[in-house]
């Protein structure tokens, strides 16, 4: 299925809405020689960036589903948690 980065962006804030609520930035780029997504979230001098292949990229657009991508988000997100409770 044929869809724009800006599609995937708006799923993902969809999905994890958090990233919103901290103001994290969401970048994300297909790098068509090797059918995969890289996505970048980035917050400050924070940043992770993570790949999901063609089928898992599907899987996010189509059924909502994104268990790799959530797993990171989740850790992205614990750092301002942990940086907040320290603070």
């Amino acid at each position: 299925m044929p869809y724009t980065s800006q599609t995937l962006i708006s799923k993902i804030h969809q999905m994890y809405p958090t990233i919103r609520d901290h103001n994290i930035e969401v970048v994300a780029w297909h790098d068509q020689t090797q059918d995969t997504w890289v996505i970048t979230l980035q917050k400050g001098d924070h940043t992770l960036t993570t790949y999901l292949d063609g089928a898992e990229a599907d899987q996010c657009i189509e059924g909502g589903r994104c268990i790799y991508l959530g797993l990171h988000v989740a850790e992205f997100l614990a750092n301002f948690e942990d940086e907040r409770l320290a603070a």
